[in-house]
């Protein structure tokens, strides 16, 4: 489609895009249990095979984070994305 201009082109520079994933559990989960399921996902992830499986299936990178680390990231794309959206017009017509 080389009429569609890109995103920096059509006015959206910080518009960077990556696939993630993360695990999200309630605010009321008690912070032993959210270890526990951190330490069983970062062991499974890091397993050579699972890892491998992984990338085959697209993944560029893999990051075994805390859930502190993911919740500072999570919370970094949500103002990225609120800011992009809320201060264009995304609208056509």
């Amino acid at each position: 489609m080389p009429e569609l201009p890109t995103l920096a082109e059509a006015g959206f520079p910080a518009a960077t895009f990556s696939r993630w994933q993360v695990l999200l559990a309630p605010s009321t989960m008690p912070a032993a249990l959210i270890a526990t399921i951190n330490r069983a996902f970062v062991k499974a992830i890091t397993d050579p095979a699972i890892h491998q499986r992984i990338v085959d299936l697209g993944a560029e990178r893999i990051v075994a984070n805390s859930p502190e680390e993911a919740q500072r990231y999570f919370a970094a794309e949500m103002a990225k994305w609120t800011d992009i959206l809320g201060t264009h017009d995304t609208r056509r017509g």
